[in-house]
């Protein structure tokens, strides 16, 4: 539901939400850690299928994990994770998203993962996009990529 919060407490590195079925998280949801470190959990791991519009996901080792699957992230906040997004072996669009102080990445493609960004925004990120032939690329390279558009 709309402003729903996902609290993960555990055993901190091991807690992860996996998503084989399907995840709709609305407008307002939050996910993050209870201790509100990026230790305290691993964040969602999606195989199955997922709408995050609106989401926000905090303090996680690797905010959102797509792996072969392709979906639209819309409006999303990856802030304070070692990683926001990764994608593997999948083409999801994410658009007008922000990625926000994520000690590694912003966003990071692997094994044929090659997701399309339009008008997102990178701030404060340590690199904001692990391209994987080109390794760390700059913005003008991330909208040189193809059908990418408008990020900064």
């Amino acid at each position: 539901m709309p402003g729903t919060e996902v609290i993960a407490d555990g055993k901190p590195g091991e807690i992860k939400l996996d998503v084989a079925g399907e995840l709709t998280a609305g407008q307002g949801a939050v996910f993050y850690s209870v201790n509100k470190t990026t230790t305290g959990w691993k964040g969602i791991y999606v195989t199955g299928r997922a709408t995050l519009e609106g989401v926000t996901v905090v303090n996680a080792e690797r905010g959102l994990v797509i792996d072969g699957t392709d979906f639209i992230i819309n409006q999303c906040v990856f802030r304070e994770n070692y990683l926001g997004v990764h994608v593997i072996n999948s083409r999801p669009l994410i658009k007008n998203s922000i990625f926000e102080n994520n000690t590694w990445y912003g966003v990071k493609e692997d094994k044929g993962g090659s997701p399309i960004l339009t008008e997102c925004i990178f701030v404060g990120n340590r690199r904001n996009y692990y391209h994987q032939t080109m390794t760390s690329i700059s913005i003008d390279q991330i909208n040189g990529l193809p059908e990418n558009s408008g990020n900064k």
